[in-house]
């Protein structure tokens, strides 16, 4: 009966909305590439992995930090902190995460460059930029940077029509 009127005198349920809220915009610049998607209700926060990612890699990166993490369902990772836990952790908390998440897809970035470097046509040196996703005169990198595409060429990045002619291309 007392854990039930400390969380009501202390605002506990109240604060960890607010501090759902705060996990959510700290780790919603996490790489696409990795993470699928990040859930929560409350203090109970996931992020989904992507496939070719190790979910308890990135749980024993986190660790070297001191952020326990567990693996559900193989690909997720749930962060469960205590009610009590303030702004400031949860900010140290998701900094960890965004460092950790960064420093593995950087790594296979590199892996990618490497490739590139081997295997690809060398008539002009690329940029050392890994981009994740283009849209009209946009793109972005692995860091959730944004660009404006001065080499686009005509349609610019991903034209929807053009997709959707790839796409049926493919299909049929």
């Amino acid at each position: 009966m007392v854990a039930v009127i400390v969380v009501e005198e202390e605002n506990l349920a109240s604060d960890a909305f607010k501090m759902e809220y705060l996990f959510h915009q700290q780790t919603h610049g996490l790489p696409s590439a990795i993470v699928k998607a990040v859930r929560s209700k409350g203090l109970l926060n996931a992020t989904e992995i992507n496939s070719g990612y190790d979910a308890r890699e990135l749980c024993i990166r986190v660790l070297e930090n001191g952020l326990l993490a567990k693996i559900t369902h193989g690909h997720k990772i749930r962060f469960a902190p205590p009610l009590v836990i303030d702004e400031t952790q949860v900010l140290e908390a998701c900094s960890f995460i965004k460092h950790k998440y960064s420093v593995m897809f950087r790594a296979k970035s590199q892996s990618m460059f490497d490739l590139e470097a081997k295997h690809a046509a060398h008539n002009y040196k690329p940029l050392p930029v890994a981009l994740e996703r283009g849209e009209c005169l946009f793109v972005w990198d692995v860091n959730v940077r944004r660009y404006l595409a001065y080499s686009a060429v005509n349609h610019g990045h991903c034209h929807p029509k053009i997709i959707e002619a790839l796409k049926n291309r493919m299909i049929g």
